[in-house]
């Protein structure tokens, strides 16, 4: 079992000091109702993504949060 719930997880990172605190967060989700979605939102999340993760999509939600380039390109070399 995970400690943390990914909304107690964003909640967390959110209330960092520094840049930390700005880190892009997106949901996976099977379903999002929108009431997830007010408390992703709620929480500081930046979105969500639909299960299962679509790669090309992944990178392009994270785009949109303005971190593409480190990020897409971490995620890049991690997927070979």
């Amino acid at each position: 079992m995970p400690v943390l719930d990914g909304v107690a997880a964003a909640r967390e990172i959110r209330a960092l000091s520094g840049s930390e605190s700005a880190t892009p967060i997106l949901a996976p989700t099977a379903s999002p109702l929108s009431e997830q979605l007010a408390t992703y939102a709620r929480v500081g999340m930046n979105g969500c993504i639909s299960k299962p993760v679509d790669f090309a999509e992944l990178i392009s939600k994270f785009e949109s949060c303005g971190s593409a380039r480190r990020i897409g390109e971490s995620m890049a070399a991690l997927a070979g």
